[in-house]
């Protein structure tokens, strides 16, 4: 993981101590040393707090109490080890946070960060070679492979076009889908004074907004149903070509959740997409209602993506995204089969998937 050769194998307390000064973020849990200098800017709980406990051991901060930390959370740490922990002379130059916390390592219960490791399944796949066409073999063994988050590079494809289309920085989903929206609600206001010469300026506006409001309501409840029944429909080992696709659609983004080219949907099949509900709506509906039912639903699409890349990279002051982060980060980390709302979580409440953040873990 690390560049620098200098600081792999055995660490001893007082190497530990002097990179720490150096701004390093190194903690130590059970016999192994890590690097949480990168992760700190994405850790759910900000910079600040892994700052508290650099130089320290952690097995009692992340085993115990309300920060206790769930399997995912130790192996995705897998990707920050860098050493072994010699504790040879480190008792001499603990502090008395230090040995409160030793203390509670030597009473937690449970599984063993080494039996965590013997868990892991990326042994099986290349991460060198594009992955997509990789995932099939995984079989019976995917599902618990996807929601095993890592924290490194992860290519798709070979092409090198492919490759490209396939990652999205955020910001290019306002400059693609903002102008539909503004071209789209320009036409509906069009066609609903062409139809109703007789409504003021004010109502012909009315009208035109109760349709684009419905249709970021009915984005909400598109975006509940695609993540719960599509995105996380389990793939059959019997098919191999279904877990390649769920990788391609959703998967890749629970292998590597920090992924910042990863987290919002590339515009080319988001365009598909949207042409095929254009499409339906349009047949169905008079052209004024259809077009402001569109641009209210496309622009409910791009809060949706931004928040999403928000709540991975963003420090949420707001206490409604601070809720918003611990209800996604509990979907990754905890239960994927809670919390299908993202920019909502207004849906998870009727259908009965809303996660409980009480005994959230991190």
């Amino acid at each position: 993981m690390m560049d620098d050769p200098d600081i792999s194998g055995e660490w001893k307390d007082e190497r530990i101590q002097e990179e720490v000064k150096k701004g390093r973020l190194l903690i130590i849990l059970d016999d192994h040393v890590y690097d949480c200098t990168k992760f700190s800017a994405i850790h759910p709980g900000g910079r600040n707090y892994i700052e508290q406990y650099a130089g320290m051991q952690v097995r009692g901060v992340m085993s115990d109490g309300p920060h206790e930390h769930s399997f995912n959370a130790y192996q995705l740490m897998n990707d920050y080890c860098c050493g072994t922990f010699n504790k040879t002379k480190a008792s001499r130059h603990l502090t008395q946070q230090q040995k409160n916390i030793e203390e509670t390592s030597s009473k937690v219960n449970g599984v063993s960060h080494e039996q965590q490791q013997s868990k892991s399944f990326e042994n099986l796949i290349d991460w060198n070679q594009p992955i997509l066409w990789q995932v099939s073999r995984l079989g019976s063994k995917y599902n618990n492979w996807v929601h095993t988050p890592v924290d490194k590079p992860l290519r798709l494809f070979k092409s090198e076009l492919f490759e490209y289309l396939s990652k999205t920085p955020w910001f290019i989903i306002p400059i693609v889908w903002i102008p539909v929206v503004l071209l789209t609600s320009f036409r509906s206001l069009r066609f609903f004074k062409e139809v109703t010469p007789e409504k003021t300026d004010s109502e012909v506006l009315e009208t035109f907004f109760f349709h684009f409001f419905a249709g970021i309501l009915l984005w909400t409840i598109l975006e509940y149903l695609l993540h719960r029944f599509l995105f996380h429909l389990e793939p059959s080992p019997k098919y191999p070509m279904s877990i390649t696709f769920h990788f391609l659609l959703h998967g890749q983004h629970h292998k590597v959740p920090f992924d910042p080219g990863r987290l919002v949907f590339p515009p080319v099949p988001a365009s598909l997409l949207a042409l095929c509900f254009h499409l339906l709506i349009s047949c169905v509906l008079p052209v004024a209602e259809a077009q402001a039912l569109f641009a209210g639903t496309v622009f409910g699409y791009v809060c949706y993506d931004l928040i999403h890349y928000y709540l991975h990279y963003g420090k949420p002051s707001l206490s409604y995204f601070k809720m918003l982060k611990a209800y996604h980060i509990n979907h990754h980390f905890e239960d994927n089969n809670k919390g299908y709302g993202i920019s909502s979580p207004l849906w998870d409440l009727p259908f009965g998937t809303q996660p409980d953040l009480n005994t959230k873990k991190d």
